[in-house]
């Protein structure tokens, strides 16, 4: 038996590394994720490592109709050729030419299996995610012998339920009297504020009040204003650390007090602990970010890094309807550890607002997601 080691950047690319040096025959006995490269441990890349092996081919299979060895001779229907010095000399055997070298590995693959692949991608669930569900689906379809024909939405959906795990999302509960809303500018959280404070006043019954300090937006604010008219209740505009102290005393009595803070860019951890300066005021409370998932993968899972030293207590995905790409979904739970709560579905208030959990994000992906099997 012969057992080689290959490192590829992904798992279809892989499979084909393991075809070409290893043949059809080859099975995959073991993949990790390794870092290479870098400097004392930083700017590290990360690469697939397979262990991969192929028992020797029969001869005769090795060797088919088309790519046999090719005897050579200068006489014809003879197995030996005479020299002018009266020796005998093996007939010369030319190797079959090489197979063209596949440029996109995608090719290499059934059309199945390639469909699944490219649906995986087309969703952005960031790399390692991606390579999980790659490597799931190409493992399976090798141990069930490689089939031409494959349910490639089956696979994908099959590979996502064991990728994505229940834990990763948390019920909405609000157990605090003051409910932090954070988040980027453009998250959409001025309208999941409306639609939760529309809940609490017309579904619960409960005594309810609106704060926002997001005073760098005059939209926001005089939509806020708006809802908080339409629903009958109080709302207070905050400048300053000072004036929210001010709004926390006025409405200590209320149920329940949505606080809309400011749109900015939380890649400065500066700008993170502002929120802090907010919160820590507040006894009874949580704090939830909002990110929107028309944003890039990366640049989300960036911001709730920052994010999570305030240790919130879940996470809204917004614009869930404005994208086909909801991978990002993945991508953040998975390398921040943070928890989904809710997931927002468009502009109407109370009704485009739902639960997030793990069957209705795989269903997102697969039935209304941006690839069509």
């Amino acid at each position: 038996m012969k057992v080689k080691k290959i490192q590829a950047d992904d798992m279809p690319e892989a499979l084909v590394k393991v075809k070409k040096e290893l043949g059809k025959r080859a099975v995959i006995l073991h993949s990790r994720e390794v870092e290479t490269g870098g400097f004392l441990g930083f700017f590290c890349k990360k690469k697939l490592e397979v262990i991969a092996a192929a028992d020797p081919e029969p001869a005769e299979e090795k060797y088919g109709k088309r790519d046999r060895p090719v005897v050579v001779s200068k006489t014809k229907n003879t197995a030996t050729e005479s020299s002018s010095d009266g020796r005998t000399h093996k007939p010369v055997t030319m190797p079959a030419a090489p197979a063209p070298e596949i440029r996109n590995y995608s090719d290499a693959l059934p059309a199945g299996l390639s469909r699944a692949e490219r649906a995986v991608r087309l969703m952005e669930p960031g790399r390692t995610i991606k390579n999980e569900l790659l490597h799931r689906m190409t493992t399976r379809w090798y141990k069930e012998d490689c089939p031409e024909h494959i349910d490639s939405e089956e696979y994908v959906h099959k590979a996502l339920r064991k990728a994505v795990h229940n834990d990763w999302f948390v019920p909405w509960e609000e157990k605090g009297q003051f409910i932090f809303l954070a988040g980027p500018t453009g998250a959409g959280k001025t309208t999941t504020i409306a639609k939760l404070a529309s809940d609490a006043v017309l579904a619960k019954g409960l005594k309810t009040a609106l704060i926002t300090a997001d005073t760098y937006r005059v939209a926001a604010v005089e939509q806020l204003k708006t809802y908080a008219g339409i629903l009958g209740i109080p709302i207070r505009v905050v400048y300053s650390p000072e004036d929210f102290s001010t709004a926390l005393s006025e409405l200590s009595d209320y149920d329940r007090v949505y606080v809309d803070t400011a749109g900015r860019n939380y890649m400065d951890l500066s700008l993170v602990n502002q929120i802090r300066g907010l919160t820590d005021q507040a006894q009874s409370k949580e704090l939830h970010l909002v990110l929107p998932l028309t944003g890039k993968g990366e640049d989300l899972t960036r911001v709730a890094v920052k994010f999570s030293k305030l240790k919130p207590d879940s996470v809204i995905f917004s614009k869930w309807d404005e994208t086909g790409s909801r991978g990002s979904v993945l991508h953040v739970l998975k390398e921040t550890g943070l928890k989904a709560s809710l997931i927002t579905t468009g502009q109407e208030v109370p009704e485009d607002l739902m639960h997030a959990s793990k069957e209705i994000v795989i269903e997102g992906l697969t039935k209304d997601g941006c690839y069509e099997f």
